[in-house]
């Protein structure tokens, strides 16, 4: 224990290795969970109203009410271009007749059934345009023309009278309401995991073979494997200590709930933990300097820090990609911590996570003794 207290105690005296393993996530989670991107879908509607009459004022108040919209007004050449320069999504022209054929419609509904033609009303729909940046997701632009579609078919349905032929009963099933804070910060509580038991221990382990330190110690009456071990237990405590700081500023400061259990969060995290201590023991054995470590590092940290689903679902990559990519050991990993925190899974939930990350463990832990070197 002495041995372990006294590596936890070095690595408090390491300010750059504190700075890269514990700042960068916390400014990461702060970044994301401020920006509040999980708001929703989000419309910028420019509103035309060539009309400037009782409907059509009426048309612009019922969009601005729709809370997936932002709606402003001005001239069709202010709001194209504007819609050109991506500020806008949509631009809606109210023409100047609009609200013409309303009349018309309630006319011709005083008259049934001798104006009716065939058992339809004849009334003459008016035009409405409506410019959409083509840039957008398509499926997102479906759902803005879907509101508008909303929109106009209940003044249609107003003017008309038509009744109500279905009556819509709404029965709620309880979900998880996964917001995007939710999703990224057991993502960055893995990626911190993997980040400080690599980086952290391959450039210790060679800087102390450089200097060495490691043939020292091996002469000394302690035993090689005390020292292995202690050095495991104290970065495992160091990893335990930095995760918990993660989340217990994702509770504080963005609301995050935990629903799973808090034990096999610690054991995922303990489990996680091993497999990079071991990775890093394993390439600090291949390199020979400081800096050959540091490019071996970041060629096993960096793919999978940006493939692993940290930042953002493995479903928008290419399905070549995501099939290789689900292999990754820190995708088992932010996918198990993902599940068991935001949506409660237990062990069972996440076995194949689980089965993932214990042949993981086995591979790394055969590289380690295999690869590591004293001199």
């Amino acid at each position: 224990m002495t041995i372990t207290k006294y590596f936890i105690l070095m690595f408090f005296r390491e300010k750059t290795a504190i700075f890269f393993s514990l700042f960068i996530p916390i400014m990461l989670m702060g970044i994301f969970g401020f920006l509040n991107t999980g708001s929703g879908i989000k419309f910028n509607v420019g509103v035309v109203d060539n009309a400037n009459n009782q409907a059509s004022r009426q048309v612009v108040e019922v969009l601005g009410k729709i809370s997936a919209f932002k709606v402003e007004t001005g001239t069709q050449d202010a709001e194209t271009a504007k819609l050109k320069e991506a500020k806008l999504s949509y631009v809606l022209i109210i023409p100047k007749d609009f609200g013409g054929n309303f009349a018309s419609a309630s006319t011709k509904l005083q008259q049934i059934p001798s104006n009716l033609s065939g058992g339809t009303l004849q009334v003459a729909p008016e035009k409405i345009d409506i410019y959409y940046d083509a840039s957008q997701n398509p499926a997102n632009v479906q759902v803005g023309f879907t509101i508008f579609d909303k929109v106009f078919d209940g003044y249609t349905h107003q003017i008309a009278r038509v009744p109500n032929l279905f009556e819509i009963k709404q029965l709620s099933i309880a979900g998880t309401d996964l917001r995007y804070i939710d999703f990224v910060i057991p993502g960055l509580v893995a990626m911190s995991v993997m980040q400080l038991s690599i980086f952290a221990v391959t450039g210790q382990i060679v800087s102390w073979r450089e200097r060495g330190i490691l043939k020292r110690l091996l002469a000394t009456p302690i035993h090689p494997s005390v020292i292995i071990f202690s050095q495991i237990i104290s970065r495992l405590i160091i990893t335990f200590m930095q995760a918990m700081l993660l989340i217990g500023m994702g509770i504080v400061l963005f609301n995050l709930h935990i629903i799973g259990s808090i034990g096999l969060v610690v054991g995922l995290i303990v489990m996680g933990g091993l497999i990079f201590l071991s990775m890093g023991f394993a390439l600090s054995g291949i390199a020979t300097t400081q800096n050959v470590v540091a490019a071996l590092a970041n060629v096993f940290v960096f793919p999978q820090m940006l493939l692993s689903g940290i930042f953002f679902p493995r479903e928008a990559l290419p399905d070549w990609l995501n099939r290789i990519t689900a292999f990754f050991p820190l995708t088992y990993f932010a996918d198990a911590l993902r599940q068991v925190m935001v949506k409660g899974a237990d062990i069972y939930a996440i076995r194949s996570d689980f089965l993932g990350l214990s042949v993981w463990a086995v591979i790394m832990f055969i590289l380690a003794i295999k690869m590591f070197r004293w001199e």
